[in-house]
């Protein structure tokens, strides 16, 4: 099951900026975004209301800003499949309590703390699966994303443990199958760089 969504495209030949949404598309996209404020905060005094509507302006304003930038990939399609994407949302959760876990481990017990910086590429079939990709090594306790270029990412690892989930590249080959049925090597070219220190 496929569902394609086709990213802006993006004229060489007309300097035009996007044309704007629909006004009824936007004010169904700002009235999510203030409902899903408000059931947050679960408060409805003014404040809280002025507040969300001028957050939601913002992300949409910033939205925008976004949809019209020029990606180097913006006219391929981008396939996501909602079945794999439904099961990579709970494996997802599943690693973030085990590295939870882990980074409760290191905190009361510092000798297991192994800190390294990594760097690896990993071809991905669309920019999107690279941002999803990089939010889902941040969002993981003890990893965290410093810089994407290209197909190579900048980690920093807490862990053992952590360094050898990214080296393996589960995360990396599940991202991909996200979005390609055939995916290319999740990880080339791992570097580690570690650093010693004493408590």
């Amino acid at each position: 099951m496929n569902v394609t969504l086709l990213m802006h495209e993006i004229s060489t030949t007309d300097n035009r900026s996007h044309a704007s949404p629909p006004w009824s598309r936007t004010l169904f996209q700002g009235g999510i975004l203030l409902l899903v404020w408000l059931l947050f905060s679960g408060k409805f005094d003014a404040f809280h209301i002025g507040t969300g509507v001028a957050a939601v302006l913002f992300v949409m304003w910033l939205d925008r800003r976004l949809g019209s930038a020029c990606l180097d990939d913006a006219r391929v399609p981008l396939k996501l499949r909602p079945l794999r994407l439904a099961a990579y949302l709970g494996w997802l959760m599943w690693q973030m309590i085990l590295s939870s876990i882990e980074v409760a481990r290191v905190i009361f017990s510092p000798e297991r703390a192994n800190p390294a910086l990594i760097t690896f590429r990993s071809p991905q079939p669309h920019v999107v699966a690279k941002v999803v990709l990089g939010n889902s090594i941040t969002l993981t306790p003890g990893t965290l994303t410093l810089d994407i270029e290209g197909d190579r990412y900048l980690v920093h690892s807490l862990s053992e443990a952590s360094t050898n989930s990214l080296v393996e590249g589960t995360m990396q080959r599940k991202v991909a199958r996200l979005f390609s049925e055939d995916p290319a090597e999740p990880v080339r070219e791992a570097t580690i760089f570690r650093s010693r220190f004493t408590l």
